[in-house]
């Protein structure tokens, strides 16, 4: 029967890429987070600044709300500025984390690769001993024949 002499090492190399997977899947899911709220504050930015532009047109203006939009739009202006950056940063680790996927896949299909050689060289060797085996038993057939 054959048994792989390096399987714990291939289960380990397995589990690592199975543990980068999960983190790569991390990583997509914090740019997909970061995505929605980007878009949510831009959309309100547009939002106040429509309502700018219309309070603005009915020729009627308060001061306080006027300066309280103003301030409310540099808020949203500096989030969104500030989730840029984070799209930025979470962008770098996603690709770190692809890059450490890429390897432990690497090291995964080395493993595998190694299995299968020795999985092959295997077979032949228990294919060269049952055909041994079957010339033997051939032979000593053949001499019982002989000697009858």
């Amino acid at each position: 029967m054959f048994q792989f002499r390096l399987e714990t090492l291939l289960r380990l190399r397995l589990d690592d890429r199975d543990k980068r997977r999960g983190e790569l899947a991390e990583a997509y899911e914090a740019e997909r987070v970061l995505e929605l709220r980007i878009n949510e504050t831009d959309d309100e930015l547009v939002a106040v600044n429509q309502r700018t532009r219309e309070i603005q047109a009915s020729g009627t203006v308060n001061i306080d709300a006027a300066t309280e939009r103003q301030r409310y739009q540099l808020i949203l202006k500096s989030q969104l500025q500030s989730l840029k950056q984070q799209t930025e940063q979470v962008g770098v680790e996603t690709e770190k984390r692809k890059q450490a996927l890429i390897e432990a896949d690497r090291e995964v299909k080395k493993f595998e690769q190694l299995k299968e050689n020795q999985r092959t060289v295997y077979d032949k060797e228990q294919l060269m001993i049952e055909v041994k085996n079957l010339d033997e038993v051939a032979t000593m057939a053949h001499a019982r024949k002989r000697s009858q």
